[in-house]
């Protein structure tokens, strides 16, 4: 099960949905009169996406946002899906709604940028 760490605070959601991007930081020079470009290589960036918690009530829902709203690093853990783990930021917006399937649920899409742990 997911769990999520903050300043001595953990909580454990259901994650429902997580993407993320990357930025391909190389720089590719159109060089006029040749064929091939000249490439600045740089590194690729850390990730940065869309964390979608599902809780089971408007309670849960409203720590969970509690939680993000206090400033700092997090640490999500999740030892099924490995590749979810890692140390982020809240960044952008939060959007917290009632599930419009069951009407007793909330959903909560946190946008994050992960940083260095």
């Amino acid at each position: 099960m997911p769990q999520i760490s903050h300043g001595g605070i953990t909580i454990n959601p259901f994650l429902l949905t997580y993407s993320w991007d990357e930025e391909m930081n190389n720089i590719r020079h159109k060089i006029i009169g040749r064929s091939d470009d000249d490439i600045t290589f740089k590194p690729a960036s850390l990730r940065a996406g869309t964390l979608g918690v599902l809780c089971m009530d408007e309670a849960e829902a409203l720590a969970v946002r509690a939680l993000h709203r206090d400033p700092g690093t997090f640490v999500l853990v999740d030892d099924e899906v490995t590749s979810a783990s890692m140390t982020y930021v809240p960044v952008g917006t939060m959007r917290v709604g009632i599930d419009p399937e069951t009407l007793t649920r909330w959903l909560l899409a946190i946008e994050f940028q992960e940083v260095p742990a």
